[in-house]
Order: structure tokens, then sequence, then C-alpha cells
């Protein structure tokens, strides 16, 4: 289907290296226009006001339709991210295909404008909605393992690793605000506390490794 085609065939620009020649400028374009699409279908319209507090935007959920669509994508980016973890090509297309993949994660969860005249209770709900998603779909426990198994002498890892970086940053936080409201509990399968923990511990290594 489309999702699969943006995620598999257009997302990923294949070199590490940041685009140099016509056709890997293409590519880089190409995969940055796919993000943005990926990112509007799972992105709230901003025409209806929010009353809500802070601590309720997470579970602010009053369109079914919508929440199909983003759990449907995230599961599509989560398993397209944990193959190319898996992958068994060479270091340099397989660390990219992550860095890839992890952009538009960052772009999701943390995006750079909101709509214009919309209001900005709609966004930063929508925002933290699909924050809570990831976090419950498990994308904490699948960056932490994929960071912790690369090979940080390979040319090149230190960029894939600040990319990675982002999304787990974010998504490690929002787990310790769940946890705060006491909604990591609900979370069935899933040893939530220790993912986060270690979610942390390895955030704080790597920040070290990349400021290197």
């Amino acid at each position: 289907d489309v999702v699969k085609y943006l995620l598999y065939d257009l997302i990923p620009t294949g070199c590490l290296e940041h685009a140099e020649t016509p056709a890997q400028k293409k590519r880089a374009h190409t995969s940055a226009l796919s993000n943005s699409l990926l990112t509007a279908l799972v992105s709230k319209t901003g025409e209806q006001i929010l009353e809500l507090t802070k601590d309720e935007w997470y579970y602010k959920d009053d369109e079914s339709d919508l929440t199909f669509v983003r759990k449907f994508v995230l599961e599509g980016i989560l398993k397209v991210y944990k193959e190319a973890t898996a992958s068994t090509e060479s270091l340099d297309q397989k660390y990219s295909r992550m860095l890839s993949l992890t952009d538009l994660m960052n772009q999701i969860i943390n995006p750079k404008e909101a709509l214009i005249g919309s209001d900005g209770n709609v966004m930063k709900a929508s925002e933290l909605h699909l924050r809570r998603i990831m976090f419950e779909k498990g994308f904490v426990g699948a960056l932490t393992a994929s960071i912790a198994d690369i090979d940080l002498n390979f040319p090149g890892a230190k960029r894939a690793v600040k990319h990675i970086l982002r999304p787990l940053r974010i998504l490690t936080q929002t787990g310790v605000h769940l946890s705060e409201l006491g909604k990591v509990a609900s979370v069935p399968g899933q040893e939530a506390e220790d993912e986060i923990e270690e979610g942390l511990v390895l955030i704080r290594q790597l920040q070290e490794y990349a400021a290197k």
C-alpha cells in the first residue's frame, strides 16, 4: 500500500552523509516530502477549540478514525524500523535507513510549525497524544535496543546516533511524565519503568559520545 511504499522505498536516503550529488539531493528531497506527507496524515486539524487541562491532553481522543490512522501508521513505522535494525545490508545503508526513520518519528512528535490560525491547545494535545501512542507501542524499547547495537567506530555512526537520540529523548520524557501521572501501569505487557530508566541512562551516555 501507499504507506509501505513511502516507508520502504521513498523515505530511506541510502547514505549516511549529507546529500551532495544531484541524485542524492533528489533522494533527500523526496524523503523529506514523504516525511511531511505521513506527518500530515497523523496530524489533527486545528479548527476545534479544546478546554482541557494539560494532563488530559495525552488522552484526548474524540476522533476514532484519526486514532485508527495514527495507530496504523505508527505501527508501520515501528515494524519497518525494527526490520532496519535487524537488516544484514551494509552498515552505511542500515544506519541511514534508521536515521531516516527516526527523522520521521521526530517530525511527527516534535512538529516545527503549528497550523496557521489553529488553536495552540489543539496542536499540543495532538502532539502529546501521538507521543503517548508511540510510548505505549514500545518505541522507547526499540530505539534503545537499536542504538545500543550501533558500531560507534563506524564512520558516520555519530550522525546516526544524534538523530536517533532526538525521538528517544522525547519519548523517554513522555514515559517519565506518564509515570508521574500514574498512567504507565496501564500499559499491558511492557516493562515500562525499566524501559524509561534504561532510556535515560543510554541518553546520558550517548550525549557524552555525540559531544566528542
